[in-house]
């Protein structure tokens, strides 16, 4: 009983190292940019603030 419970731990081991490696290469590299918005009108930047790079 404790071959199997040692086999499953390790399995289980290697299993969440694997899924985070696999993990971590998914996302957006870099700053991120905010959507426009979905309904209303945008809101006017003021005029102190600094343009945004595109």
């Amino acid at each position: 009983m404790t071959r199997t419970y040692q086999s499953l731990t390790r399995n289980a081991l290697i299993l969440a190292i694997a899924a985070s490696f696999a993990l971590s290469a998914c996302g957006i590299k870099g700053e991120l940019k905010t959507p426009p918005p979905v309904w209303g009108e945008e809101k006017p930047t003021p005029p102190d603030a600094e343009p945004a790079q595109s």
